[in-house]
């Protein structure tokens, strides 16, 4: 069940007030804006409804809450009910709100989480999952959430300007992520200011499907952190150095590629181009490739990834026919420099 405006969370509650079996029939339940510039504000509008909605349910598996962030933050979750059979739950609401639903819910397979707001310690430490095995949050908020899980997937994005307590070298601090079984897929959100950023990897997680996207604040943060203030200038953007950009630290970007020694599948987003060219960009790509660890198999790179444009190429390990022997073959490119033809984001996954 999807509801996306007010009236349809009161419609739904109306419903449910006369006929009991419409709440029981309800196993996925989500609540959120349709669109960004929506004026649904389910906090103001919808928030008693909300909750006597989820009081009257017992059969929910998944659940999504995306409350507006602009108002007043929600101390207290929108129910008190137990949903035994809770698999995935996805909500933006204050991790602090959080910790008592889910300590009452350990089935939770699922988890998306948004900011923490919290810049000691994360309130969900503690908290114990253990059937936990895709969790979506904060890095800051990993490790609180992970020990005695079977968490596998860790996807670790920024809906905001974090710096300067960039959280990223909290959860990339050379110490193994604890969980019961082997991290197969990892999805951070870098910037400049973790240069060795793939030795950290290579330590917390040395067997995983590795995918590195430039957060989209990257250059927010990096006037922040080196001059105090936040530019936007394009010409101050070009500033901000990656660390395949930044002769200091590009023998430390492939010597970190080199020790993730059961790498299977690496992606790379970069907002900007990795070279001047194509061509030369294609043969840095290569050098990586040259010192990539033998597990290595699958390479995908976008760049120029603003508003789905750029380019995006897909290598792949295999068989070469025309020098009998296998090596890296370039087997998809697609270009796209204006928004009649925009890059294929699925192919980037």
């Amino acid at each position: 069940m999807h509801l996306t405006s007010a009236e349809e969370v009161e419609h739904l509650l109306y419903a449910s007030m006369y006929r009991e079996e419409v709440t029981e029939a309800i196993s996925i339940l989500q609540v959120h804006k349709k669109i960004p510039t929506s004026p649904f504000r389910p906090v103001r509008e919808s928030y008693g409804s909300i909750r006597a909605l989820l009081d009257r349910s017992r059969n929910i598996t998944d659940l999504v809450l995306h409350f507006s962030l602009s108002l007043k933050p929600i101390c207290v979750f929108p129910t008190a009910n137990v949903f035994n059979g809770l698999v995935a739950l996805d909500v933006n609401i204050p991790h602090a709100t959080l910790a008592s639903f889910l300590q009452s819910h350990p089935r939770i397979e699922v988890l998306v989480l948004g900011p923490c707001n919290n810049t000691q310690q994360c309130p969900l430490t503690g908290c114990h999952l253990p059937s936990l095995q895709h969790i979506t949050c904060p890095p800051s908020c990993v490790r609180a959430l992970t020990i005695d899980s079977h968490v596998s997937e860790i996807f670790t994005t920024h809906d905001n300007i974090q710096h300067p307590n960039y959280p990223l070298l909290q959860l990339l601090n050379f110490r193994p992520i604890a969980t019961l079984t082997f991290l197969t897929c990892l999805h951070i959100d870098i910037d400049d200011t973790v240069p060795d950023i793939l030795q950290r990897i290579s330590a917390v997680a040395p067997r995983l499907k590795l995918k590195l996207t430039q957060s989209k604040f990257s250059h927010e943060v990096y006037f922040l952190y080196y001059h105090g203030s936040c530019h936007t200038d394009n010409a101050l953007q070009q500033a901000v150095r990656m660390p395949w950009n930044n002769p200091n630290y590009l023998s430390s970007w492939e010597n970190g590629l080199h020790l993730l020694q059961h790498l299977q599948r690496f992606l790379l987003r970069s907002w900007h181009p990795l070279r001047a060219s194509d061509n030369d960009e294609d043969l840095l790509v290569r050098r990586w490739l040259f010192v990539a660890p033998p597990s290595l198999k699958n390479v995908v790179i976008w760049t120029g990834a603003w508003q789905n444009l750029g380019r995006l190429i897909k290598w792949d390990f295999e068989w070469d026919s025309r020098r009998r022997k296998m090596g890296w073959q370039k087997n998809y490119e697609q270009k796209a420099s204006d928004l009649r033809a925009l890059i294929d984001e699925l192919a980037f996954n």
